[in-house]
């Protein structure tokens, strides 16, 4: 996964504005601080779609080597780590899940009219986006509380 930097800058009383120095013409607006990767992503992906070829991304030590870049961060704008999920080539997977679960997938992706691939795509790619880059990685366990059990006296 391709990792891009964008800029943020934030003016009293305006909205965070979010530009990628190494892609121009790439940026992005959030209002609220919590909306800004959302927003970044979004705006990565729709213009790496458009886009005939992306330039590679350089990487954090290149970018603080960079002047211009150094200067804006020395005037108060912080850089934002920002992957690029991009959506192309599909591949075929064994999963294993909770039978009741693709029930509920089923049903959900039934009712908006797509398929359960569509489906867990889709929640795959929210959760990968939720997540954020910045995170700390490591294995997260998401899990179900298990049913309770009557205990016999």
């Amino acid at each position: 996964m391709k990792i891009f930097y964008a800029l943020v800058h934030k003016e009293p009383g305006s909205a965070f504005g979010v530009i990628f120095p190494d892609l121009p013409g790439c940026f992005a607006a959030a209002d609220a601080e919590t909306d800004l990767l959302e927003a970044a992503q979004e705006a990565l992906g729709l213009f790496a779609q458009d886009a005939e070829a992306l330039a590679l991304p350089r990487t954090l030590a290149d970018l603080q080597k960079d002047k211009q870049i150094a200067g804006e961060l020395r005037s108060g704008a912080v850089l934002l780590a920002v992957p690029l999920i991009e959506m192309g080539r599909k591949a075929r997977y064994n999963v294993m899940l909770d039978a009741d679960v693709v029930a509920g997938v089923d049903r959900k992706a039934r009712a908006m009219g797509i398929s359960r691939s569509e489906f867990l795509s889709g929640a795959a790619r929210e959760r990968l986006a939720s997540v954020g880059a910045g995170a700390a990685s490591g294995r997260t366990r998401i899990s179900t509380p298990k049913k309770a059990t009557a205990k016999k006296k």
